[in-house]
């Protein structure tokens, strides 16, 4: 497998940003010697002391999402850097205290990277295609282990209705519908079966949905159904893959798009079956 390319935007020497470039780089590289354990501790080393919220703490969230964005988002190495951040999320540096849960001693990891990952979920850029959908496989891959204390399906409810719906968070460009397709399936392959526990408790009616999460999940025009996750949505985005994955015009979907779509129409119709009783 070929090494990667992994630079920085905007290089300043000494800077936590290039520090982090630096110690990550190696350990990403396919069959590289550095192991999890020294990249973890070396990461540590050069983040202040038990202080959250520092700036420093903030610029080493923005390198990982700058580091995620230049790997493909079927790459092994996107894996290791989530493994990399799983080992040290334990670390006081990354558990921030809410002033207004002091009482119950409830922390929040990666304060940072949550606020980095919303303030930079964008739509398709056209001169880096793959860096937005790089981007959600890293968002999706968090998820799915909990490394940003984000346990609802916003993320992948906003992607889907990109896909299939009929709404877009951002301004339609000519050929981000492949773009739109890809990114909403991360979230089925990295984080498909989270999001299928969550309907089964919500079909339960076990669940406590605050309004302003309803109206942010309104569906699109194209879709129906109840705001939030349910088994016919589900079944209504499992569809829309199933259709990108037919689809026999290469100008408007390409081969390694049908291909994608395929496998997440497959996973959802397996996690289906196998987590309904």
């Amino acid at each position: 497998m070929a090494s990667l390319t992994l630079e920085e935007e905007e290089p300043e020497e000494g800077s936590i940003v290039s520090k982090t470039f630096s110690i990550i780089r190696p350990f990403l590289q396919p069959g590289t010697k550095t192991t999890l354990e020294s990249t973890a501790r070396s990461i540590l080393e050069i983040l202040p002391e038990s202080d959250s919220r520092s700036s420093d703490i903030k610029m080493f969230a923005q390198a990982c999402i700058e580091i995620a964005e230049q790997i493909p988002y079927h790459h092994p190495s996107l894996i290791k850097l989530v493994d990399l951040l799983e080992d040290i999320t334990p670390s006081p540096k990354f558990q921030f205290k809410q002033p207004q849960m002091q009482h119950n001693g409830r922390y929040i990891r990666h304060q940072d990277l949550k606020e980095s990952l919303t303030d930079l979920f964008t739509g398709p850029d056209e001169g880096r295609p793959g860096a937005y959908i790089s981007f959600h496989a890293f968002s999706a891959q968090l998820d799915e282990r909990r490394i940003v204390s984000r346990t609802d399906p916003s993320w992948a409810i906003f992607t889907h209705r990109d896909a299939f719906e009929g709404r877009r968070h951002f301004d339609k460009r000519e050929g981000d519908e492949e773009a739109y397709v890809l990114v909403a399936a991360q979230y089925i392959l990295w984080d498909g079966h989270s999001l299928f526990r969550q309907i089964l408790v919500l079909r339960q009616g076990d669940f406590d949905i605050d309004a302003s999460d309803l109206r942010a999940w309104t569906p699109g025009p194209l879709y129906r159904g109840k705001p939030y996750l349910t088994v016919d949505r589900w079944h209504f985005w499992r569809d829309g893959y199933r259709a990108v994955a037919a689809e026999k015009k290469e100008e408007r979907y390409s081969q390694e798009c049908r291909d994608v779509a395929t496998k997440a129409a497959n996973l959802m119709e397996a996690l289906e079956k196998s987590l309904t009783f």
